[in-house]
C-alpha cells in the first residue's frame, strides 16, 4: 500500500522522467506535466499557444507507435534529453527558441514526418486527454492481473501514469468520489481512465503488440484501467510514501 512511482511527461507522446518526489498544489495537476505538446499537421493554433484539444490533434503514441520505445533523462523539468534505441540523441532547453526547434527537427528525423511545431500548454494546464488538471494513478497490481488474463506481458509504462502504486487489484476502481491520501497529500479520486488504443504498444520494440482494451472488455466488461486524482490539500509526494 505504498507509491512504487512518479512520473512526469514534459512533452506529450515522449517518455516520463521519473521523479524521487515532487511537491503538489490544491487544484492543480503535477507541475510541468505535458507542458509541451508537438502540434500534428501544419496548422498549429496562431497564438503558438493551444487550450485542451482532443489527443489525436497531437503527435502522441497512439498513432505515432515509436514514440514508445524512446527514452528519456532530465535535469530541471524543462531540459530534457531524449534517446532512440540506436543510440542517437537530442538534448534540448525546451524554455529557449532554439531548443524547442532542436527537439521538433529530431521528432521530426525520428519519425520521418515533416518538422513539427511544438507548442506549449497556457494556465498550468498541460495537453492531457481529458483537458483537466487531474492526475492519473495506475495500480501495479492491477496491470499484473491484466497481464495474467491477457497471457502477454503488458508493461505498466503503457498506461503512462502519473503516480504508480500497489494497492489491491483493481481497487481503485471502487474509490470513485472518495478521498485517498499519499504521503500528507488528500486527492480526491474523480473518475475511471478509459483506455485507448496507446496501451497496445510494446514499451520496448515501440509496436503494437497486444489488444489491451479487448483484454479489459473481455474480462470486465469495461476498458477502464487507473483513475484520475484532484489534489484537494496540498503536499509533497515522495516515493515509498503510504496510500490511506
Amino acid at each position: 500500500m505504498s507509491l512504487k512511482k512518479i512520473a512526469r511527461y514534459p512533452v506529450k507522446g515522449l517518455p516520463a522522467i521519473s521523479l524521487s518526489e515532487v511537491a503538489l498544489e490544491a487544484g492543480e495537476q503535477l507541475p510541468g506535466d505535458r507542458r509541451f505538446a508537438f502540434w500534428r499537421g501544419d496548422d498549429p493554433p496562431e497564438s503558438g499557444r493551444s487550450p485542451h484539444m482532443r489527443r489525436f490533434n497531437f503527435r502522441q503514441v497512439a498513432d505515432d507507435n515509436r514514440l514508445a520505445a524512446l527514452r528519456a533523462t532530465s535535469s530541471e523539468p524543462a531540459q530534457l534529453t531524449v534517446m532512440a534505441p540506436d543510440g542517437a540523441q537530442v538534448s534540448a532547453d525546451l524554455e529557449k527558441p532554439e531548443g524547442r526547434a532542436a527537439l521538433a527537427e529530431w521528432i521530426s528525423a525520428y519519425l520521418g514526418i515533416p518538422t513539427p511545431a511544438l507548442l506549449e500548454s497556457i494556465g498550468g494546464q498541460g495537453f492531457t486527454d481529458i483537458g483537466d488538471k487531474t492526475l492519473s494513478l495506475i495500480n501495479l497490481n492491477s496491470v499484473a492481473d491484466l497481464s495474467e488474463r491477457a497471457g502477454h506481458a503488458i508493461e505498466p509504462e503503457r498506461m503512462r501514469g502519473n503516480l504508480y502504486v500497489e494497492i489491491p487489484a483493481w481497487s481503485e476502481l471502487d474509490l470513485i468520489g472518495q478521498h485517498i491520501t499519499v504521503g500528507g497529500v488528500v486527492f480526491e479520486v474523480d473518475s475511471r481512465v478509459k483506455r485507448c488504443v496507446a496501451t497496445e504498444v510494446n514499451y520496448i520494440t515501440g509496436e503494437r503488440d497486444h489488444p489491451t482494451p479487448q483484454t479489459l472488455m473481455k474480462n470486465f466488461g469495461h476498458a477502464d484501467c487507473g483513475v484520475y486524482l484532484r489534489t484537494v490539500k496540498s503536499g509533497t509526494l515522495r516515493l515509498g510514501d503510504p496510500i490511506g
